[in-house]
């Protein structure tokens, strides 16, 4: 199935490069999108529930008050989107493996027990996001931004290129690995020293 019109209510449907789609309105349930060029795209006002996205192209997609719920992700590019305009009322829990969220924004979110596996989270805002029980495993982190979030036993074990102050966010519980764990010592301008004396 290939068509998406305003309103419309969908389930178990397979959709794959879809021309023209009107995402306003509507409903999904169980669905899969393949293979789906959909970038710059406004998304109003839909509600996505136990969909799969594979291999889509989603990047500065406008997520205006549509909601997610246990939707999954493979091998998409989710780049600068602003997942604060999310419904997340009914709660945003999101599974991304391989995928790309780099420049994207989370600013007062919750997506907590969210999992993100060997994906790229390059230069995005967590500010003040909950991701409490978040696990990153095998992903790249670089320049991406942690200021008051809640990380309350989020896993960062094999995540790379993180930093962020432990003092100004919320740690407890919070689960990293010893070589990549030194980087939270940047903020205070620690040198560890391997030799022994």
């Amino acid at each position: 199935m290939n068509q998406i019109s305003q309103g419309g209510s969908y389930e178990n449907q397979t959709f794959m490069s879809i021309e023209d789609p009107d995402f306003s309105d509507g409903e999904f349930y169980k669905c899969t999108f393949r293979d789906c060029e959909l970038p710059g795209r406004t998304i109003s006002s839909c509600k996505f529930e136990k969909c799969r996205f594979e291999r889509c192209n989603l990047a500065t997609t406008q997520l205006m008050g549509s909601s997610f719920i246990d939707c999954k992700f493979d091998s998409c590019r989710l780049s600068g989107i602003d997942w604060s305009l999310v419904n997340a009322s009914m709660g945003l829990k999101l599974v991304c493996n391989k995928c790309d969220l780099s420049y994207s924004m989370f600013i007062r979110v919750n997506i907590s027990r969210s999992q993100f596996t060997k994906c790229k989270i390059l230069e995005v805002d967590f500010t003040e996001a909950v991701l409490r029980e978040c696990e990153f495993s095998g992903s790249d982190m670089m320049g991406s931004r942690f200021n008051n979030t809640d990380l309350q036993k989020a896993d960062f074990r094999k995540v790379r290129d993180y930093v962020f102050n432990p003092a100004q966010n919320k740690c407890k519980g919070a689960k990293f690995s010893r070589v990549e764990a030194e980087n939270l010592l940047l903020p205070f301008g620690i040198e560890i020293d391997d030799e022994s004396a």
